[in-house]
Parts: C-alpha cells; structure tokens; sequence
C-alpha cells in the first residue's frame, strides 16, 4: 500500500474525527511521510485535552503496517539512516538482519523493529523521545530488585532516541478489556507500581503504559512524567476514569491490593539511603527533585498507610467507587446516542463514542470535567433509570 491505497485508510480516518478532538490526517502528510526520510514520525493531531480512541490509532498504524514487508524494511531502514541511530540499533541487538518492521505507537510511531541473528530472532522498539526520566526509573526498578528490561537513550544531533528490549503486546488495559479482572498473579505487580508510582510522582499511568510479560512482571514504559507536584489530583482523574492500576481488579481483589501497597511504601521507605545515592549518581537534576518529591511522599504516604492503610485505602475505594458507578452507567451512553444520534453534535458525546464499550474506561478526563452527570440527567429522562438508585449497591462491595 502506497499512496493510491493509503488514500482509502486517510478517508476512513476522517471519517472518525472531529474539530474539538481528533483532526484529519491529510494525503499530503502521508505523502511526506513516505518520500521524506527524514520524517521519522506520523502522527495525527488533537485538540489540546481531547482524547482519541484504538480505532484512531489502528488506523494510522496501517498507513505503515499494510506496506509490503520490503517496503516497510526499506522505509524504516532509510530513516534510522537518515536519523543517525541506525548503528546504534545495530549495536544495542548485537548485529543481524532486519526481516520486518513494524508500527506499534498510538498517536504517532513506535517501531518495532525485527532482526535475525543465527537463527535467533531479536526484537526491540524504537522512537524519539523528550528527553525524559525512562532510563532512571527502569535503573531504580534494577536499586529494588524488580523485574525491568535494557533500554538506552540515544541523543543524535539534539535530538532523543530511545531503544529497548521489545517486550509483547499485552498491556494492564487488556486486562479489563474482556470484562474480567487482573489475575492474580497480576495483582501483585499492579499494587507494588502503585504504590512506587505514588512515592516518585509517576504521572500518566495508564494501562497501555505498562507491559505483561510472559512470566506476570508487570513493566513501565513511557516513563515521561516523575517527581509530578500534585500527582494525585491527577491520579484520581485515571482512577474514576478508569486506567489506573487498580481499575484492572475487582472488589474482592481490593484486600490483597492494599496489603501489598502498604508493604511496598514501607519497603520503599527502607531502601529510602541507597535510593537518595543512586538519584544523586544520576546527576544534581534528578538528585534535586528526588530530595524535593520522594522524601515528602514517602512520610505522608506512610503516615497514610498506618493501621492497615486505612487513610490511603480511603482515598483509592472513594475514587475507585466512582468508577464503578461510571461503568454501571456506561451502557446508557451507546442506548442513549443509538436512540438519539443527533446526541453526537455535542463534542463530548462525539469524542467518547469511541472508548471501547467492552473496556474498563469510564469517560476519563484529563480536564477535570465530565459528561458523566449529562448522562444520567438524560438516562433518566429518557430510559426511565435511576442513577442514584445505583449508588447503595455500589458502595455495598466495599
């Protein structure tokens, strides 16, 4: 698929935007992209604070991934070239051959990128970056004796690159995408990177931003967000939204959840020395805001976390409710703009009909706002519901 074919998925693109999220991606961007080794990246833009749906980002994949495998090769070889990181790459999985690529990003590209080596296939991901704390945060993870991976940052004429192990295709999102819970062995991990997220201010921890590997590690990635001021203001955002760490669980996952969490802040707290060293031996950048962010965070969290965690657990079970009121009114949203499609001029209303109805996302907001009490005032009206009827039973499993 070149240009005559690209056009078709282009179409299809504009199809589902819309001035007040996500804007068109034009053939002349798509034909920049594919003469100009130099442009790395295609991405589609949005308005500030909206948000975008997987179909807006399958489909901008397959402006890459529906090449021809030569094609793909070719293209994404020209330019690594032109970027300067190619022998990097090379470097970093040890020689080879590239046999395919391909496009794993969302809103714009992340290559996975494949190489044969005696016999043996490797596999890592590749895209720029703003210089960020990724490198740090997976070395803290290796301080604590966590599961973590090799990646590098590459700068090559002032710009960022990062490389790293390729680690799969399952994310904590898909855990609640079939309607099911984390696993067990899942919960673990999920509350220990809660509770580590909570003490280093790791904002935009949502489930797509961390890997399953197939031995239950739970991995970060796009760590672009740390040492975040006010972090749980908008951590209770993702939390009734529905993207957090915790919305992959169920209620009766919820004990071994916050006994875990709790143990974590105190084993966090213990390892508090060896962790200020190894912050200080990254640079004065990074020791200045670990000394700034970690040390308050791990007395309030503490103090937080004191008979069993009760204020902590508090804090979580009241947004996380919220949540769970949300999914128990995300059904009336499809009935109401299936029976009333007129409801789809209203940009709100537009931007979320393309959450996924199967997943556990609840009208997420980065804004602070929501269409949340729109939805019941009209469900009400119009089905005949009982919103705060729904509340009692809520607040029932906790």
């Amino acid at each position: 698929m070149l240009l005559s074919t690209a056009s078709d998925t282009v179409a299809v693109f504009s199809g589902v935007t819309h001035p007040d999220h996500v804007w068109p991606i034009s053939e002349k961007e798509v034909a920049d992209y594919y003469q100009t080794d130099t442009q790395f990246t295609l991405a589609f833009q949005r308005k500030p604070g909206s948000l975008y749906g997987n179909i807006h980002c399958e489909l901008r994949r397959q402006l890459f991934n529906k090449l021809a495998l030569d094609h793909r090769c070719s293209l994404v070889k020209q330019k690594l070239k032109a970027a300067g990181i190619w022998a990097h790459i090379d470097a970093f999985v040890g020689g080879g051959d590239l046999v395919d690529a391909q496009d794993i990003g969302a809103s714009q590209s992340v290559y996975q990128v494949l190489y044969s080596r005696n016999s043996n296939r490797v596999a890592v991901t590749v895209k720029p970056e703003a210089a960020c704390y990724h490198s740090y945060f997976i070395a803290v993870l290796d301080q604590l004796g966590w599961p973590s991976y090799r990646t590098d940052c590459y700068t090559v004429g002032g710009r960022h690159w990062r490389v790293s192990d390729y680690l799969g295709d399952i994310t904590a999102y898909e855990l609640g995408v079939s309607g099911h819970a984390a696993h067990p062995e899942n919960v673990v991990e999920l509350a220990r990177h809660a509770a580590l997220g909570d003490v280093f201010g790791r904002g935009d921890r949502h489930g797509n931003n961390y890997i399953l590997s197939d031995s239950g590690a739970v991995l970060p990635i796009d760590v672009g967000y740390l040492f975040y001021p006010n972090n749980d203001d908008w951590l209770a955002q993702y939390i009734q939204g529905g993207v957090s760490e915790i919305n992959a669980l169920d209620p009766h996952q919820l004990p071994q959840f916050f006994a875990v969490y709790t143990d974590t802040i105190q084993f966090i707290s213990d390892q508090y020395a060896a962790l200020r060293a190894f912050s200080w031996d990254c640079g004065p950048d990074i020791g200045a805001q670990f000394d700034s962010v970690v040390a308050h965070r791990i007395v309030v969290l503490r103090n937080h976390c004191q008979h069993q965690g009760w204020h902590r657990q508090t804090w979580y079970r009241d947004y996380y409710a919220e949540f769970w009121f949300r999914k128990a009114i995300k059904p009336w949203f499809y009935q109401l703009i299936h029976a009333d499609p007129s409801l789809l001029k209203d940009s709100n209303f537009n931007m979320y009909q393309y959450q996924n109805s199967q997943d556990r996302t609840t009208f997420f907001s980065v804004s602070g706002t929501s269409i949340v009490d729109q939805i019941c005032t009209l469900a009400q009206e119009r089905l005949g519901v009982n919103p705060q009827a729904l509340y009692p039973t809520i607040r029932a499993q906790f």
